[in-house]
């Protein structure tokens, strides 16, 4: 999956290489610099945000989907944490192309749902499904915020 899931070659992207995570790899050990670049995206940039997640959405997501049903199948709550992480990226991506956010900001939010979604998903697979799911449902309070404080009516500029 990392393989098929790395977009730096792609000419559409190369505006954004070194801007935010295009590698699960990255993805996971986002670079300073981008944690850094204070820096909003500018028109270019934002179509090739666009871009980024429609080729994520039909290159790695039906992977994702297919590895959560194959691993997690026992495990709904796992399979809810991790469509409510995409969500909560998809999310943040929104908001870096319309401009709402600088890249580091956005980078930073990417870095806390990630972290939020594996410690939910620690959770979860310590405890199995009882209870204490809703606890580590709650561990992804960083995406319940950001779904929350963004207004309603947004623009979303991936169909």
């Amino acid at each position: 999956m990392n393989a098929a899931c790395d977009f730096h070659s792609r000419p559409a992207l190369q505006p954004i290489v070194g801007k935010i995570p295009l590698s699960p790899a990255e993805l996971d050990d986002i670079p300073h610099a981008m944690l850094a670049d204070e820096t909003a995206p500018t028109p270019p940039e934002r179509a090739a945000i666009g871009a980024y997640w429609r080729a994520w959405r039909t290159s790695c997501k039906p992977l994702k989907d297919r590895f959560l049903a194959t691993y997690f199948a026992g495990e709904p709550s796992v399979v809810s944490v991790a469509r409510l992480t995409t969500a909560a990226r998809r999310r943040t991506l929104t908001d870096l192309a319309a401009g709402r956010q600088t890249y580091a900001q956005a980078n930073r939010a990417l870095l806390q749902i990630g972290a939020a979604e594996v410690a939910a998903v620690a959770l979860l697979r310590s405890s199995g499904e009882t209870p204490q799911q809703t606890a580590a449902i709650q561990a992804l309070g960083v995406i319940a915020t950001m779904e929350t404080d963004s207004p309603s009516s947004d623009p979303q500029p991936f169909p």
